[in-house]
Order: C-alpha cells, then structure tokens, then sequence
C-alpha cells in the first residue's frame, strides 16, 4: 500500500460513516461490504479528486445513499467498486462465479 495507511483512511470516517447505514444486513454481509470497501481503498491508493481530497470519498458517498436505500450487500458493494474496474485487475476476488450474480442465495465465500 502507498502512502494512503489505515490511519490515514479511518481519519476520512468513510468506514464509520459506511457502517452506521448497514443495520438492515447481517453481519456476514457487512463483513463483505467492509471487504468492497478495502479493495475501493486499495484501487483508489493515493488518488485525489481535483478538489483535492481522496478519491475514496465518491465510491463511498454511493455505497451509503444505496445503504440508506436498504439495498442489497451486492449493490452496495457495486457502489464502492464502481470506478475500481479501470484501476484494479483483482476485483474479481468479490465476484460470485460466473452465472450466480442474480443467484442471491449464494455465498461468496
């Protein structure tokens, strides 16, 4: 990881922020939005918006209006990793397998 650290990360609140807004899931499922949310810090390591704050801050300010939407784990994790499919080749480590996206039963585990 470059100079985006976990301390740099929690003094953005976007995990605490994330969090308060996942009461409608189960805490297997919030472990899994919590996974999206490190891959979107991950893909987005030292990128900064023209104003120049982190990156971060977009994919996250999506994935809460999809939480406060009570959205399903899979769209809001889909919010957070919007943008990280340009930066990120191993994005496919949070995919279900091919064919069992719409298959909501299924683990991704």
């Amino acid at each position: 990881m470059g100079a985006d650290t976990y301390a740099s990360r929690r003094g953005c609140g976007a995990q605490e922020e994330l969090a308060n807004n996942l009461g409608h899931l189960g805490e297997e499922e919030v472990a899994e939005v919590k996974r999206g949310l490190w891959v979107a810090y991950d893909a987005h390591d030292g990128q900064k918006r023209k104003s120049g704050e982190p990156y971060i801050i977009h994919p996250v300010a999506v994935a809460r209006i999809l939480a406060d939407l009570h959205l399903d784990r899979e769209s809001i994790i889909a919010g957070l990793l919007h943008d990280t499919v340009r930066r990120l080749v191993r994005v496919h480590c949070l995919a279900p397998p091919p064919g069992t996206l719409m298959d909501s039963d299924r683990s991704w585990e």
